[in-house]
């Protein structure tokens, strides 16, 4: 299975990130791939709620900024949402 850790603690040997390093370790050991994103260290802005996505856009989001490297990443490999929250999060990242 892929997994993909989204990071949104700042402190790079905080108590968060020891946290995700012993996931990662373990997931790997049992045959998962992992790969993290620090998001906090990424150039990302709020939706604009201007509907270019929607239209013009076919999808693709009308700022440019480091959140189009996440959505190709959970495209491509990493996607996997259930539940009503997943739903939730699905549709905010405009996944199909």
């Amino acid at each position: 299975m892929n997994i993909l850790v989204l990071n949104g603690a700042p402190r790079p040997n905080g108590s968060t990130a020891g946290m995700i390093k012993t996931f990662k370790t373990e997931a790997e050991s049992a045959g998962h791939t992992v790969n993290t994103v620090d998001v906090c260290r990424k150039n990302i802005h709020g939706c604009l709620a201007c509907e270019y996505c929607h239209g013009k856009g076919d999808g693709e989001c009308s700022q440019k900024d480091d959140m189009s490297e996440i959505y190709v990443v959970l495209t491509e490999k990493y996607y996997n949402v259930s539940g009503r929250a997943g739903e939730a999060f699905k549709d905010g990242l405009k996944l199909k």
